[in-house]
Order: C-alpha cells, then sequence, then structure tokens
C-alpha cells in the first residue's frame, strides 16, 4: 500500500479540526477584542507518500493553538463606559461563577448599586481582585484605570499583562483564563496576572475583532480542497484493496 491508511487519518483529522477553528474566527469576526486563533501541528516525516497529494510524505500530531495578539480595528463609539487597550497582550479582569477571567473587551457599565461590571454582567476587578463600586454619577476614570469618585479615588481598574510566563486557555465569550508558573514550577490558575503600570486605555472607544475574514475565507476554501483530495485517495485505496481481495480469492 503506497500511503498508510493511518497518515490519511492524521491528515484529515488535522484539516478538520482546522476548519473548526477557521470557522470560529470567521464567526467572531464582529466580537469585540476578539483575538484570531490558528492551529499549528508538529510533523514527523516519512518515506511512504503519494505525489498525488502534496505533503502526505509527513504527519500531523500534537496540535497547538496560537493566537495572533496584534490589537483589532478601533471603533470609536464616545461613550463614557467604553474602553480599549493601547497595545497587546495588555486584559482587563472579570470575576465570573468559574472565577476570574481575563478580557480585551472593554464595553463596561454600572449596575444599580453602582458595581462596574461587563457586557455580560461580570464584575470588573480591580489590581487586588476586588469589585469597583462607584456609588456618584459624578465620577472619572483616567487612562491608567484609576477611577475617582466626587474627586476621590474609590479604586484602581486592574490593567493585568500577559508576560510570556503563564500558559493562556480560552474560556467563550471572549474571555481567558491562565495557568501561571510559579517559582516553585506548580501551575496556578488562581493567581491574578501581574499588574502593568505603563498599560494604558483609550475611553471612548471598543477594540474591534482583528480576525480578517476574506483571509480566513480562502484558507477555509483551500482545506476544503485538500479534505476532498484525501477523500478521492481513500476512494483510490479501497478500490486497490477490493481488487487485492478479489484477485487473492480468485487465485486461491
Amino acid at each position: 500500500m503506497d500511503i498508510p491508511f493511518y497518515m490519511l487519518l492524521s491528515k484529515n483529522d488535522a484539516l478538520v479540526r482546522n476548519a473548526e477553528v477557521i470557522t470560529n474566527n470567521i464567526a467572531n469576526t464582529e466580537t469585540k477584542g476578539y483575538k484570531q486563533r490558528d492551529l499549528y501541528f508538529r510533523s514527523l516525516a516519512t518515506n511512504n507518500g503519494d505525489k498525488r497529494l502534496k505533503g502526505t510524505n509527513s504527519y500531523p500530531y500534537d496540535a497547538y493553538i496560537k493566537y495572533d495578539d496584534t490589537n483589532g480595528a478601533v471603533n470609536y463609539t464616545m461613550g463614557k463606559m467604553d474602553f480599549m487597550f493601547d497595545k497587546p497582550n495588555h486584559y482587563f479582569g472579570v470575576r465570573t461563577k468559574q472565577g476570574i477571567r481575563y478580557s480585551r473587551n472593554g464595553e463596561f457599565h454600572l449596575t444599580r448599586e453602582g458595581v462596574l461590571v461587563d457586557n455580560a454582567g461580570n464584575e470588573v476587578v480591580s489590581r487586588e481582585g476586588a469589585p469597583i463600586v462607584i456609588e456618584s454619577e459624578n465620577f472619572e476614570i483616567d487612562d491608567q484605570g484609576a477611577v475617582y469618585a466626587e474627586g476621590l479615588p474609590v479604586g484602581i481598574i486592574g490593567l493585568f499583562e500577559d508576560n510570556g510566563k503563564a500558559i493562556k486557555k480560552v474560556q467563550g465569550d471572549g474571555l481567558y483564563s491562565f495557568n501561571i508558573l510559579t517559582d516553585e514550577g506548580i501551575i496556578d490558575e488562581g493567581t491574578l496576572l501581574p499588574i502593568n503600570n505603563d498599560a494604558r486605555i483609550s475611553h471612548g472607544a471598543l477594540e474591534g475583532s482583528n480576525v480578517s475574514p476574506i483571509d480566513q475565507m480562502t484558507n477555509l476554501v483551500r482545506i476544503n480542497k485538500s479534505i476532498e483530495q484525501i477523500s478521492a485517495l481513500y476512494s483510490d485505496i479501497a478500490n486497490k484493496l477490493n481488487k487485492d481481495i478479489v484477485n487473492k480469492l480468485i487465485g486461491d
């Protein structure tokens, strides 16, 4: 057999999984602060292959996700409670039922009790992970996240940084969690990300998705064509196997 079935299965599985990631990117074209995700595979080389399908002399394994952390487009809203980061790798912290999660979406509002929350109702947290309560309509938030009500400080919005020492996990709804490696080498999801004192937020603007729908659609078309090629090879191999079995039976 020219191409082992396991190679085709592995290749097909990789293409299907990549198509799922791309489809998710396309679905989040309008999601505020969404970062494009790209699926990569490490490959093992083999001497087996078929010239009809480029690249079948290796098979993929050990998939991993890479995030495009470049800033998305700026959407100017002029809203008093709309904020976006000037640079990548900075995050707001929000408290969900599952614990602290991180987001690039700075679309906030106040509850009736004056608690600062995101558009899903999650509490926006301070540098210490505490809720921020603003009990006055006369308040200001500066570009470092410091909150003042009636001219008095009431808290500082946590402007956290992914400094490359944590493992990012997608949690859905534009939220992320980070597993942080401590000095003892223990992975701790409960530890807050470090604060970046140089982080700045712009007022009256929201960060859009950084997905290019045209590029993603082009990639999806290419992947679907590759899946069709593999399907054709499946058919060729199956036909060859059937003929070999029939010939062997006749010969016996």
